[in-house]
């Protein structure tokens, strides 16, 4: 025994060796037992938790938009909206949650627009007051609901927004001086109300103490480009053809812009010779002017200026007056020439 407790490098008998054995193998069996309960455990909640989510954004409903206010005065708060989604929790409507007052003192409602399972869109309305639940909208706790191209007004998308052209941009201002204003007839546009228009209107005044004009560009449904001027044309049934991308210099015309422009010339004429009888016309290219090579000399021409034809037909006599002072006497409103135009 002494021998081989010599050889042995275990200062313990082989009792004891085989004691200890069993003791790591019972450690390391209820080490594994803790290991995977906590993982299934673990996997066990993820998964309640995804049923969860999956049941707060399994509404039937799609939100499309929503608008707050009432039907005189209301504002679009789909993002504010998707604010509030992403904190997932009810609130109470008011001008607060909403963070604006459209129409101070006056009763007013959250309407929301949404698709349902059906394609159909449906409105839903929440007074001031109510508590507003999004489990019925799919998606809601998510917040990537939303159609950017949805144009509707208050009461959904109705005849009201179903005009025949489509803005392209717009423009404040007279000949000589003016600014674009689209952005904010964008943003005029989300109230869905009428307004009366001057410098206040566009918070700009391009040419102080001049006449200005709003003056829009816009699509027809055959997408061929027209021209408005809803007052102070300077003569009667007085027109402009302008291209619908920006472009300096008439030389630069593509093919098919030559083509879309003979299509609106020829349309526009025949208009206006069985209209009134074939009256005299002055036809006018307005172009960049010719520019010497010079260093430091009109380098913002490309931007400052847009090529256009404009239409004067020859139905009234200019005064010496109004050549001189640049104030004209038009008896025909634009509004009245449009209509008469109009096919």
């Amino acid at each position: 025994m002494r021998a081989v407790s010599m050889l042995c490098p275990f200062p313990y008998d082989t009792g004891d060796v085989q004691s200890d054995s069993i003791d790591v193998t019972l450690i390391g069996e209820t080490l594994m037992f803790k290991t995977r309960f906590a993982i299934s455990w673990m996997m066990a909640l993820s998964l309640l938790l995804l049923g969860t989510v999956a049941a707060q954004d399994s509404g039937q409903y799609l939100i499309l938009s929503a608008q707050y206010g009432n039907e005189r005065n209301h504002v679009d708060v789909t993002n504010r909206l998707k604010e509030l989604a992403r904190r997932d929790r009810r609130f109470r409507i008011s001008d607060e949650s909403m963070a604006v007052d459209p129409d101070r003192g006056h009763a007013k409602m959250l309407r929301v627009f949404a698709r349902g399972p059906n394609g159909r869109e449906r409105m839903f309305d929440f007074p001031d007051g109510s508590v507003f639940d999004g489990a019925q909208f799919r998606s809601w706790g998510r917040g990537d609901w939303g159609d950017d191209h949805w144009n509707g007004g208050w009461n959904g998308r109705n005849d009201n927004d179903a005009g025949e052209y489509l803005i392209l941009t717009a423009q404040y201002g007279n000949e000589y001086r003016h600014v674009d204003v689209t952005n904010r007839l964008k943003e005029m546009a989300r109230t869905d109300r009428q307004f009366r228009l001057d410098f206040r209107t566009f918070a700009v005044d391009p040419d102080e103490g001049h006449a200005k004009v709003l003056r829009i560009y816009a699509r027809g449904p055959n997408r061929r480009e027209r021209i408005f001027a809803p007052f102070a044309s300077r003569f009667p049934f007085e027109m402009g053809v302008f291209p619908k991308s920006h472009s300096s210099a008439f030389s630069w015309i593509s093919p098919g812009q030559i083509e879309s422009l003979a299509r609106i010339l020829r349309d526009v004429l025949q208009k206006l010779d069985h209209t009134l009888g074939g009256p005299p016309y002055n036809l006018s290219l307005q172009d960049r002017p010719f520019l010497r090579p010079r260093e430091g000399y009109w380098n913002t021409i490309e931007d400052d200026f847009h090529w256009h034809l404009q239409i004067l037909p020859q139905i009234v006599r200019v005064t010496g007056f109004e050549w001189a002072s640049w104030f004209f006497y038009n008896p025909v409103p634009p509004e009245i020439a449009a209509q008469c135009l109009s096919p």
